[in-house]
């Protein structure tokens, strides 16, 4: 197995000021661990939507990972969300209200990076609709829960949130693998 290769905001950047050029292109393959450059189609997604861009940084030197996201680059499009702002906000509000009520305590790393590797698996897992206000209020935090309309790595940090989708096998569990609320 390939190791991950180290990501540094330095590194990142250069890729982007490179641009979509045949030589970042390139460059941005070897960067994930792959043979060849990535195509034009890709390369204009990863300088457009950082919420993809993401998924293949996560997803680098991983071949069964990295290679769906490459072959179906619709996968992580923008996804469409029932919810209102107003309902998302009211959503949000009751989420931190019980945060709060732990004492802003968060889930350990562990725990954090398994939800995470589950929510970036799902089929729910894509990029915020850019027309939507309330993604934009958020901050550079793009990537999205189209089930539930949350931001995935706020979600995923907090210990009295769940995955509102049952796990496949076990429908009591939440596809992060904790009991269901009821």
């Amino acid at each position: 197995m390939s190791e991950k290769p180290a990501v540094s905001e330095d590194s990142i950047r250069d890729l982007v000021q490179a641009g979509s050029s045949p030589e970042a292109r390139a460059r941005f393959g070897a960067f994930l661990g792959i043979s060849k450059p990535v195509s034009q189609k890709v390369m204009t997604r990863v300088l457009t939507e950082p919420a993809y861009a993401l998924q293949l940084v996560e997803a680098a030197g991983l071949p069964d990972r990295l290679e769906p996201l490459l072959e179906d680059i619709s996968a992580s499009l923008p996804k469409k969300i029932s919810a209102t702002d107003t309902e998302l906000l009211a959503h949000a509000a009751q989420a931190f209200s019980r945060w709060a009520k732990t004492g802003f305590a968060w889930v350990d790393d562990e725990r954090y990076h398994a939800r995470l590797a589950t929510c970036h698996a799902c089929e729910h897992f894509g990029a915020a609709p850019a027309e939507r206000l309330i993604y934009r209020l958020v901050g550079r935090e793009r990537a999205i829960c189209a089930r539930c309309g949350c931001v995935v790595t706020r979600k995923a940090r907090l210990p009295t949130e769940n995955c509102p989708e049952p796990d496949m096998v076990h429908p009591n569990l939440s596809r992060w693998g904790e009991p269901r609320a009821r």
